[in-house]
């Protein structure tokens, strides 16, 4: 498992404006790495399916922005489909800073690296992410 920060701009679009002034600029992010003819291949866990990422990536370039809509194009193109990293996921271009690689993520999070949620943070979790999940739905839409 590699894992890093990931930048909350991401997530803009999706999460309601003012939540970003209650959260940390990066938030953690974790992706697999697998071998495959002796290489080391990066493989995100987390895949945006057809009609969100058409959604979204339209979101995206009308917006102007490069990072947002759960896509980021920051680092070149952005692609829904499944791949090893040569496509360019639709998250890796918002990964900030690099935490290497773990083989328990007991260990990580055990780590000074990983970011934890606030108390108030994980109070107002739940509600984020039904909200956003509204949001997502309205997207695909």
């Amino acid at each position: 498992m590699h894992t890093g920060l990931i930048s909350v701009e991401i997530m803009r679009g999706i999460f309601p404006s003012f939540a970003f002034r209650a959260l940390p600029a990066a938030g953690g992010h974790a992706w697999l790495e697998v071998e495959l003819d002796g290489e080391w291949k990066p493989m995100d866990s987390y895949i945006n399916d057809r009609r969100f990422y058409d959604g979204a990536l339209k979101r995206l370039l009308a917006s102007g922005r490069t990072t947002g809509f759960s896509l980021s194009m920051t680092k070149g193109p952005t692609s829904c489909a499944f791949s090893f990293g040569e496509k360019g996921f639709v998250h890796m271009g918002a990964v900030v800073e690099d935490h290497g690689i773990w083989e328990d993520v007991a260990d990580y999070m055990a780590s000074p690296a990983y970011v934890r949620m606030s108390r108030m943070q994980q109070l107002v979790f739940p509600w984020m992410a039904r909200m956003s999940n509204r949001t997502i739905e309205a997207i695909r839409g």
